[in-house]
């Protein structure tokens, strides 16, 4: 994989470009990166163009310090200079958890330059868990915050490799992700989740839409698909029996076969 710098802000990792291919842009969750599909690109690099993004604040990307700097407009803004510099006609936008909202933004503002959008683990008006998770970030002590603030002094991507109990709520990989991307942007992007109309953004969504949720998922419940799925009704919905919220890192070629599949399937 190559790796680039957008406007000198947003970086990402993408593979050769060969001219007929789809294109696939993988938009990864909250304090996360690009390295969340590392163990993907195997199975999609020989058939597509990929292009593994690091959100604003995260990963190798710049660390904005104001929570304006956050905007969903923001998000959309950088990922229109992803296909304007990567001379990207169209593409399937492939998100998971919080990258979700960031695909759902675009796909809402920019149909014209998406074909089809997955949607993984997706939230959908199901703010309860993650204003209390909120509320204990906001929590940690003084000293704890102050070190973490502006996340790593050299912007870096996890290797999830070193986190093997991929449960929901992994307090070591949680804390190894806030300590990369910085408490403040963290708490900025949670602001912004909530504050999202997700209803109003779904329904202008007309492209295919391919749903994919665990039904043990304690982060945003199965539940919140389903509702989904009657916001978008064109949708097609994927539950993964007995998986976690972390379904990217746990169930590849489940996702490969899924995603190749509705990828290659005639609109």
């Amino acid at each position: 994989m190559q790796e680039v710098l957008v406007r000198q802000k947003i970086a990402l990792q993408k593979n050769e470009f060969k001219a007929g291919r789809e294109t696939l842009i993988f938009i990864h969750g909250l304090a996360g990166s690009s390295s969340a599909w590392s163990d993907h690109v195997n199975g999609f690099s020989s058939q597509f163009n990929l292009v593994l993004l690091d959100l604003r604040g995260h990963g190798k990307s710049h660390r904005y310090p104001a929570f304006s700097d956050y905007l969903p407009s923001h998000f959309s803004e950088d990922i229109d200079a992803v296909f304007s510099d990567l001379s990207i006609s169209d593409a399937t936008l492939v998100s998971h958890s919080f990258g979700c909202l960031v695909a759902l933004e675009y796909a809402a503002t920019r149909p014209d330059r998406i074909k089809k959008v997955v949607f993984i683990s997706p939230r959908f008006g199901a703010p309860n868990r993650v204003l209390l998770f909120a509320s204990w970030a906001a929590s940690v002590p003084v000293k704890f915050i102050g070190k973490l603030l502006s996340g790593s002094s050299i912007p870096r991507r996890l290797d999830y490799k070193d986190f093997p109990r991929n449960t929901d709520f992994n307090p070591k990989r949680m804390c190894g992700d806030i300590a990369n991307t910085g408490l403040r942007t963290y708490l900025h992007c949670i602001r912004h989740a909530l504050r999202l109309d997700h209803e109003r953004k779904a329904s202008l969504v007309g492209c295919p839409v391919l749903l994919v949720h665990g039904d043990a998922d304690r982060v945003f419940p199965f539940a919140h698909a389903l509702h989904a799925q009657k916001v978008m009704p064109h949708a097609r919905l994927v539950r993964v029996p007995k998986a976690n919220h972390v379904v990217v890192l746990t169930h590849i070629d489940l996702l490969h076969d899924e995603i190749e599949r509705f990828v290659s399937a005639s609109v």
